[in-house]
C-alpha cells in the first residue's frame, strides 16, 4: 500500500515554487501542459530559478482551433519572463526523454489525464529528476481518477511518500521527493 498523505509542508500549489526555493532547487524546472500559462506565470513569479521548461504539444483534435488560442496566449502571458522560459512543443514524453537524466530539479504534469498517459509521463519524468528533486503533478481527484491510479502504482513501485496539497478539497495536487543517494 503506498504511503499517501497530507502535506505538512504546504497546502496549495501554488506554494510549490517556495517549496523549491526553501530546498535549493533553483536549477530547471518543467511543466508538463502549459494550457494558457497560468500556472507557469504563478510558478515563476514565486521562483528565482534558472529556467522552466514549458512542454505542451498543442494539438487541436478538433476543427476549431482553440489549442492555437492556448498556445499564443500562454506565449504573451510568459514573455516577461525572456529567457528563463523554454518552449518544447511537442509529446510530453518524447520531449522528457529527449532530456539527460537527472537535469531536472522539478516537473510537474497536468497534461493528458488518463491512466496510461499520466503513467507514461511519471516513467519518462522519474529518471530526469534529480536526486532530492520533486515529482509534482496536478488533479489528484475522483473526477481524475486515472492519475489517481497512476500516482499510486508509481509510489508503490518506488516506495515514494506522496505529499498531497488540500487545495480546499478538489482539485489536488501531489508531490514527491527523489531520495538522495
Amino acid at each position: 500500500m503506498p504511503d499517501i498523505r497530507l502535506s505538512n509542508e504546504i497546502h496549495h500549489r501554488v506554494e510549490l515554487p517556495l517549496l523549491l526555493t526553501r530546498k535549493g532547487l533553483l536549477g530547471t524546472a518543467a511543466e508538463l501542459g502549459v494550457h494558457r500559462g497560468d500556472f507557469a506565470a504563478l510558478f515563476l513569479n514565486r521562483w528565482p530559478g534558472k529556467e522552466y521548461l514549458c512542454i505542451d504539444h498543442y494539438q487541436d483534435y478538433s476543427s476549431l482551433g482553440l489549442r492555437e488560442i492556448d498556445r499564443k496566449v500562454a506565449h504573451v502571458q510568459l514573455a516577461r519572463y525572456g529567457d528563463r522560459v523554454k518552449w518544447i512543443q511537442e509529446d510530453s514524453t518524447l520531449a522528457l526523454r529527449a532530456l539527460p537524466r537527472e537535469s531536472l530539479d522539478f516537473v510537474y504534469i497536468d497534461a493528458e489525464h488518463l491512466e496510461w498517459a499520466v503513467a507514461e509521463d511519471i516513467l519518462a519524468a522519474w529518471p530526469r529528476i534529480r536526486p532530492g528533486g520533486i515529482l509534482a503533478g496536478h488533479d489528484f481527484d475522483r473526477d481524475f481518477i486515472g492519475t489517481v491510479f497512476a500516482v499510486r502504482a508509481f509510489a508503490e513501485r518506488e516506495n515514494v511518500t506522496i505529499h498531497l496539497t488540500s487545495e480546499g478539497g478538489i482539485q489536488w495536487s501531489w508531490y514527491c521527493y527523489k531520495k538522495k543517494g
